[in-house]
């Protein structure tokens, strides 16, 4: 729906620009509009990969699979990097070089203000451990919401009854603009 909503105020000002002149025009300008939009409606549903009147079943699943793609691209990423890091030496020596100075600062930390270094301690061991609840708690959460029945589900079917609805209002607004279009003054 909300693709819709876009691609009619993406064509519009094109659509008024070409307006033509004279008695029929209003017709005439809501049919060329009606056939540009169609046209950019036509060109973006093969692009996403969507069939012409896609239910909201359809749009879920479709915006699953962009989502599971777009998780596994990360992935692919992330290990990429980490192959980076590994495999190169002046990266691995510039990370090893990084943790020698933060090891050598903790260290003279600890020698010079022992008080300090020890709440600086209690405060990484405080922040390690709230992070870690964080995200046990977030994995947790991620694993209901995507267990069968859970809010996933829930979500899918109310964007799916959304989509389902705008698909029948959008079929309901095109005949009322193809009797307009018909309709003889």
């Amino acid at each position: 729906m909300r693709f819709l909503l876009v691609a009619l105020f993406a064509f519009v000002p094109a659509i008024l620009a070409d307006a033509p002149t004279g008695a029929d025009t209003i017709q005439q300008m809501i049919k060329e509009g009606n056939d540009k939009l169609q046209k950019a409606l036509d060109d973006m549903r093969k692009q996403l990969g969507v069939s012409e009147n896609p239910s909201g079943e359809e749009l879920v699943k479709l915006m699953k699979e962009k989502n599971d793609k777009m998780g596994e691209e990360i992935k692919k990423w992330r290990a990429k990097v980490e192959e980076q890091i590994k495999n190169n030496p002046d990266a691995s020596a510039a990370l090893k070089n990084i943790k020698d100075k933060l090891k050598e600062a903790q260290d003279k930390l600890k020698k010079e203000n022992p008080d300090i270094a020890k709440n600086a301690e209690k405060l990484g061991e405080s922040i390690k451990s709230t992070w870690d609840s964080i995200t046990q708690e977030v994995e947790k959460s991620y694993k209901d919401f995507s267990k069968k029945g859970g809010k996933q589900e829930d979500i899918e079917n109310v964007f799916k009854n959304i989509v389902d609805a705008g698909v029948k209002a959008a079929n309901e607004l095109k005949d009322g603009v193809d009797k307009a279009i018909n309709k003889k003054p």
